[in-house]
């Protein structure tokens, strides 16, 4: 079992190695298709990165566990924004636009006198059969 859990290490600490040797590699392409020169210190980081993973694997398990903390807290800043901009770009107009036309699609209180808001359904709506083709 330990040396399973090993073996599973040393697979993604060599597919960090790969993604992030391929990122560097990408970088060094896009700064030698702006600035006209290659960037070798990207260069040099990406073979770094992908004969690490090849070779020595273990070594990188720091860096990787670090890299993954970093990218947790990206993403719950950016799903903060991204939910954000969601609500504030999409329900909030949607929201606007039915309290300015009247409407209300959620009843939020009983209407003509009665104890609850809820409806009373028929029995025949609730029979085994009807659910079995729901759409």
């Amino acid at each position: 079992m330990k040396n399973r859990f090993r073996l599973y290490l040393a697979d993604q600490n060599r597919t960090f190695a790969a993604v992030m040797g391929a990122m560097c590699w990408a970088a060094a392409c896009v700064i030698y298709v702006k600035a006209g020169e290659p960037p070798w210190w990207a260069i040099g980081t990406g073979a770094a990165f992908v004969l690490i993973g090849l070779l020595v694997p273990s070594w990188l398990g720091p860096l990787r566990a670090f890299w993954m903390k970093v990218a947790a807290m990206l993403g719950a800043v950016n799903s903060r924004i991204i939910l954000t901009a969601v609500f504030a770009g999409l329900v909030t107009p949607v929201a606007v636009i039915l309290r300015l036309l009247g409407k209300r699609p959620i009843q939020e209180a009983a209407e003509g006198g009665r104890e609850s808001y809820w409806h009373r359904r028929d029995q025949a709506e609730s029979r085994p059969e009807r659910m079995e083709r729901q759409f």
